[in-house]
């Protein structure tokens, strides 16, 4: 673990920054941090296990995945029977010149045991309601055989998303809900102002309250007032890390739990009441740990694979368990203004298959789960849940979508993002306490979804950021007029102008 800059004052640096731009915390504001780490263990899977999940998922439109979403460009060997549901459904989209590409199970219930559907891919020529696509993806119920919904693409980008009634034989395919899908228009600047709070490139950050802490390689420093923050060793007797994440509790802020991960992929976690004046190992064992949240007086996380959570850190109990040589939770999100309502998304391990997302209104008591996800063919990366409990979430296709579901109309809405030339990958989702979007996007720029106007806005990445830099880690949202952003160069604060900037 290579040494941090000398001069590398975190206190001074972020004071200055928020002198020019007359900053004070908000003791009466409570936000929530996040921190996602991009591996997750194949937990008794092993190589033979995970190399048949890579030769048997097939889903030609999920471009760059996460080691958990294995995909591979190559046909089936054998095209499966279709259902006579499939065959009227290729008919009333005019389907031509298809070939089957792959047929995948669907897990869409909780527990997860047996399909509840499958997912069929097509490549060739479809058209419907005007909208023609190369590619088209239709979910059949695994008891009824019918086909219940699909998605249409057109050079990897989704286009028209639909739900299906079908009569009976002869009758015509009747399409309950659809949606038109357009690409996103190109957005407007939005006004502000970037600052640089640090030159190190950190792997987490959580403001609590009155007390910033952040984490580099595998550092970590916490900083309140006008104190200077220099970045501190792991406690005492941790593992070697290249790795450290932090979170502090917005309720309690001298209470933050520490992780630091050691090669072997497994994390220690060490629990400080004083802001980290002194530490205390947690009582777990080395585990696998990822997607650390903190809101008001609780932790959640995913450890080897479930969703539990803690209250001090120390002690975890679970509150989502999963088969953990089966599934893992994939990303989950809580509700900022309802935290005993949490959404999650499952990925199998090993073999093949597409999980369900699920949400739970009593902090995991029960679960249930949220039907007519669209089928995109990969489990969402990034999740939110806006205080009105509308759900939104990150997709990796090639071409990177939101999906937003609406409680009040229990629908979900497919929304294209911004993207830049030279970007690759999938990026970053975060929300606002005002219920906006923040995405950080490949290549560096930060869009910002207005939900009011259904628009997007951009941040251009600092001048100083890397050119097609990665995408902004971490990425917070600060109250609704300040977003936190990571780059390779350091960290950022950016504050929006009240007036609109020139175009």
């Amino acid at each position: 673990m290579s040494q941090p800059p000398k001069n590398d004052r975190v206190g001074k640096a972020i004071d200055r920054a928020f002198d020019q731009l007359d900053v004070r915390w908000d003791s009466t504001w409570v936000p929530h941090s996040r921190h996602r780490t991009r591996w997750i263990a194949w937990t008794g899977a092993g190589t033979a296990a995970a190399a048949a999940a890579v030769v048997a998922l097939f889903i030609p439109w999920s471009g760059t995945l996460s080691n958990q979403q294995v995909s591979v460009n190559v046909p089936v060997a054998a095209a499966p029977s279709l259902p006579g549901s499939v065959t009227r459904t290729l008919h009333a989209f005019h389907a031509s010149d298809y070939v089957v590409e792959g047929m995948v199970p669907v897990y869409a219930s909780y527990p997860v045991v047996n399909p509840t559907a499958h997912s069929y891919s097509f490549m060739g020529s479809f058209r419907y309601d005007g909208v023609s696509g190369n590619q088209l993806s239709l979910v059949v119920n695994a008891a009824s055989q019918t086909v219940t919904n699909g998605v249409l693409f057109a050079s990897q980008s989704p286009v028209y998303s639909f739900r299906l009634k079908l009569g009976n034989p002869g009758q015509p395919v009747t399409v309950l809900h659809s949606q038109v899908i357009t690409a996103a228009p190109t957005p407007s600047l939005l006004a502000g102002t970037w600052y640089q709070a640090g030159s190190s490139q950190i792997n987490s950050f959580t403001a609590s309250g009155p007390i910033v802490y952040a984490t580099h390689e595998g550092y970590w420093t916490s900083i309140s007032g006008q104190g200077n923050g220099l970045w501190q060793e792991p406690p005492q007797g941790s593992p070697r890390s290249e790795t450290a994440t932090i979170a502090g509790l917005p309720a309690d802020p001298a209470h933050a739990l520490l992780v630091e991960e050691a090669s072997s992929g497994l994390s220690e976690g060490y629990v400080t009441d004083n802001a980290g004046q002194s530490w205390t190992r947690w009582d777990l064992p080395s585990v696998s740990f990822s997607n650390l949240i903190s809101m008001n007086h609780r932790f959640w996380a995913v450890i080897n694979g479930g969703l539990e959570e803690s209250q001090s850190g120390s002690s975890w109990h679970s509150i989502l368990s999963v088969n953990p040589n089966k599934w893992q939770v994939q990303d989950f999100a809580v509700n900022p203004a309802h935290p005993a309502m949490l959404v999650a998304a499952l990925v199998p391990l090993a073999g093949n298959g597409i999980g369900p997302v699920l949400t739970t209104q009593n902090n995991g008591r029960t679960w249930q789960e949220i039907p007519n996800f669209p089928n995109l063919g990969v489990a969402p990366s990034d999740m939110a849940v806006l205080p009105n409990g509308n759900i939104s979430a990150l997709v990796g296709l090639t071409k990177p979508v939101l999906v937003e579901y609406h409680q009040s109309a229990q629908t979900w809405q497919i929304i294209p993002v911004p993207r830049q030339a030279m970007g690759v990958g999938t990026g970053e989702l975060t929300a606002a306490p005002n219920g906006n979007l923040v995405y950080g996007a490949p290549g560096g720029n930060i869009y910002v979804w207005d939900q009011a106007l259904s628009v997007w806005q951009v941040i251009d990445a600092p001048a100083t950021a890397p050119l097609n830099a990665a995408p902004a880690n971490p990425l917070e949202a600060i109250g609704d007029q300040e977003v936190m952003a990571g780059y390779q160069s350091g960290w950022y604060y950016f504050a929006f102008s009240s007036t609109p900037a020139p175009q």
